[in-house]
């Protein structure tokens, strides 16, 4: 991933260019595929850049200077080198936890709309109580799919959708170590794993757990 960004070009834009300024159709052009070279690398192997793009992406209907600046930013941000490890977890990895960590933000985003993100790991078990190893799965940051009205609302919609991605990664671990796994069966199967939803908002987490 860092031969490819190190490619990554950024778009020239003047300092004195007011933020709010529309973008000529070529500027929209080239914006648009700067955007997706970012959104291939931040879905690969640079999560901590995700949401920048995220951001990006839903204010390409009406892209400003203010844009450009940030693709930009995003560009500086993805050629810092980063390493991304996978690490031994000290447990097998019959015996490891499923991690699923989810949040949501209400009507922060480009045209009113919610932001949800969610992440999965698989971890040593240990970490229920302490630090502990893991290792990254999967990850997303985008806009809710939902209509929704409230702070919980969105809250909940993440934590629902990041649950469904926990249970596809317990399925693909399934798939993994159990040589007779069968699709019709996955629910069988991934009971070998538990997994723990993690939120940080109180008002969804008491809910879920009445």
């Amino acid at each position: 991933m860092q031969e490819y960004c190190v490619d990554l070009k950024e778009i020239a834009v003047g300092g004195s260019e007011p933020d709010d300024r529309a973008l000529s159709d070529l500027e929209v052009s080239n914006l648009r595929t700067l955007v997706g070279k970012l959104s291939w690398a931040v879905r690969q192997g640079r999560p901590d850049v995700l949401f920048s793009v995220s951001l990006l992406q839903q204010s390409l209907k009406s892209p400003t200077v203010k844009e450009l600046r940030l693709a930009n930013v995003a560009v500086r941000s993805l050629q810092r080198d980063r390493d991304l490890h996978f690490v031994n977890l000290g447990c097998p990895i019959e015996d490891a936890l499923v991690v699923v960590a989810t949040d949501g933000a209400y009507g922060t985003m480009p045209g009113g709309k919610s932001q949800q993100g969610w992440i999965v790991a698989i971890a040593n078990p240990k970490i229920k109580n302490e630090a502990a190893m893991l290792n990254l799965a999967e990850w997303q940051s985008t806009s809710c799919k939902r209509i929704v009205r409230s702070s919980m609302a969105v809250e909940a919609s993440a934590a629902s959708v990041g649950f469904e991605h926990g249970e596809y990664v317990r399925a693909l671990l399934a798939e993994i170590v159990f040589e007779d796994f069968t699709v019709r069966r996955w629910s069988h199967f991934i009971q070998q794993w538990e997994l723990a939803l993690v939120l940080d908002a109180k008002t969804a987490f008491d809910t879920l757990r009445t």
